[in-house]
């Protein structure tokens, strides 16, 4: 088979972030009280920090106490309290994740307020009360302690996000994907940093991004909520890294060799004319990425390139009858007609499937309220197929 590139196009998004909710992303919220009087304290100022966000998020309580963080990318994030009048108080280790909305409710304590210092050392809440939602929520440091499995059919050579999807208690491999609630993997919503990639056509993913590539992925196995949509299964929801002011980068490879695969057996059919046996050659990808700051503070990059490949070898063999000591077609114990191969009509191809996959993103903060974001990426494939390697045929 000549080479056939499958699919070569890169797609480039451009995202303009507002004070609207945006998909995949989490939010923090909660109300300010003073500890003597146990009354709403207003005009606190409340400012947000992570190594995964860009700079740093800042906003004031209202009138009741309470205060609002949207758009914050997953991480762990440190909240600090200040107003004049009360002591400064901060709260580390608050796991935002995607699509979730957290709580954090605090008492602060007047200056004036004579008491001894007690220190409290609790976990940051984990339960989102912003939805009814069920699932599961995978982040970055989850991808570097596990082996990423790579999917059936579709996408096969490469480690693609919706692997992840099999760490949920409801999901399971299945053909194309993953299958959710005993769904088929093309009833999923794909969503990649809120847009949507499933395949218009067959609802399989679209695009086999690298977990590499992922911050954290969101598995919604039910109750989710409307702007997901176009749905009967379970929704993956997949936010991509992004650069912030400390440099980071990472190089990877995986490979699995055919050598170890065992010997498939083959299914047998009564006097068939044509057997075949497909091996594993080798399976294997590898890659880099990096990120960082361009002007601290204001304008971050982030880039990552994976060249994967598959190469399978299928044996084929013609047959004939073989014939008993009478001379008739023989039998095996199961009643189907026996067969043997044709010496020296063995059939060797080779076949092999590549795959480039990059990903780039400019992420700047045009003001404190608002970040524009320009992402491009790609996945092109090529399919080789050489032919017959060692092929003849004599009577």
């Amino acid at each position: 088979m000549n080479r056939l590139v499958r699919s070569a196009a890169a797609c480039l998004v451009v995202a303009w972030s507002g004070a609207a909710f945006a998909q995949g992303l989490g939010v923090v919220q909660g109300t300010l009280t003073d500890s003597s009087t146990g009354k709403p304290v207003a005009d606190v100022v409340v400012t947000a920090t992570s190594p995964a966000m860009q700079g740093e998020e800042l906003v004031v309580t209202d009138g009741s106490g309470n205060y609002y963080l949207p758009q914050l990318p997953p991480g762990t994030y440190t909240l600090r309290f200040e107003k004049e009048s009360f002591k400064p108080f901060s709260r580390a280790d608050i796991a935002v994740r995607a699509d979730r909305t957290l709580r954090v409710n605090v008492e602060l304590l007047p200056e004036a307020l004579k008491a001894e210092e007690v220190v409290i050392v609790s976990k940051a809440p984990t339960i989102d009360v912003g939805t009814a939602s069920t699932g599961q929520s995978i982040s970055a440091d989850f991808v570097k302690n596990i082996a990423v499995s790579r999917p059936t059919g579709v996408g096969g050579q490469q480690r693609s996000f919706e692997s992840l999807a099999v760490v949920a208690p409801q999901a399971q491999p299945d053909t194309y994907g993953v299958s959710i609630n005993g769904t088929t993997s093309p009833e999923n919503g794909y969503i990649i940093d809120g847009l949507s990639v499933a395949d218009p056509a067959f609802g399989t993913n679209g695009t086999e991004l690298t977990a590499e590539f992922v911050q954290e992925v969101n598995v919604v196995t039910g109750g989710y909520m409307p702007e997901y949509g176009r749905s009967t299964g379970g929704v993956l929801s997949a936010i991509t890294k992004t650069g912030s002011n400390e440099f980071k980068g990472s190089f990877w490879t995986t490979w699995t060799p055919g050598g170890l695969q065992a010997t498939p057996r083959e299914v047998k059919r009564d006097g068939s004319a044509i057997s075949s046996a497909t091996k594993i050659v080798d399976i294997g990808d590898f890659g880099a990425d990096i990120g960082g700051p361009i002007l601290k503070d204001k304008l971050w990059f982030y880039a990552g390139v994976a060249p994967s490949f598959s190469r399978y070898r299928q044996t084929v063999n013609y047959n004939r009858l073989k014939l008993g000591a009478d001379g008739l077609p023989s039998t095996d114990s199961a009643g189907l007609t026996q067969v043997e191969a044709i010496p020296g009509s063995e059939s060797i191809n080779d076949s092999e499937t590549r795959t480039l996959q990059f990903l780039a993103k400019l992420t700047w903060a045009v003001t404190s309220n608002h970040t524009l974001t320009a992402q491009v990426s790609g996945t092109p494939t090529w399919s080789i197929r050489q032919g017959s390697i060692a092929a003849a045929t004599r009577n």
